[in-house]
């Protein structure tokens, strides 16, 4: 099972929940992968990552791409397993930017030991949330039968009374 976080919103439904265990990589997606792939292990920071892919882009198809969409695609490559902050900060335009690396293997997720202490209790708690909404399911479940087999006896007690009032 991969780790959903940031992928769905608490309120989805629980099959977009389960679509989003499913590791799902878009073209940008697969594109800062390849560029932090191409870093090795000096790895890269959003900031080189946009002024690279930036201008590849506008290379390949004329089009302008905005750096902000490769910068959000940091986050969900990290959520998805596939890219790691390396735990060092470079300089990017004014700012300093984390590095990240590239996993070697996109489809497995990355062991929750190797998260910040706020993420760790983040998916502790998602997957105790989770353990909890599948008993509230299954109880729910058992309820809506009880709930029916009364609904079925009154209905034959009524039956019954409407038959010996007639009688």
């Amino acid at each position: 099972m991969h780790n959903t976080l940031g992928m769905v919103r608490r309120h989805d439904p629980h099959t977009s929940k389960d679509a989003a265990e499913t590791v799902r990589v878009n073209a940008w997606e697969w594109r800062v992968y390849d560029f932090a792939v191409e870093c090795g292990r000096r790895g890269c920071t959003s900031f080189e990552a946009a002024k690279v892919l930036v201008k590849r882009f506008k290379e390949e198809t004329g089009e302008v791409v905005n750096r902000s969409t490769i910068d959000a695609r940091f986050k969900s490559l990290r959520m998805k397993g596939m890219l790691k902050h390396n735990g060092k900060s470079r300089v990017g335009n004014k700012n300093k930017c984390l590095v990240h690396i590239a996993l070697p293997e996109p489809w497995t997720p990355i062991p929750t030991s190797d998260l910040d202490p706020l993420t760790q209790l983040r998916v502790r708690f998602n997957k105790h949330l989770k353990k909890l909404k599948a008993e509230h399911a299954k109880e729910k479940v058992a309820l809506r039968a009880e709930a029916d087999l009364w609904c079925r006896r009154y209905a034959r007690l009524e039956k019954r009374y409407n038959q010996i009032r007639d009688w």
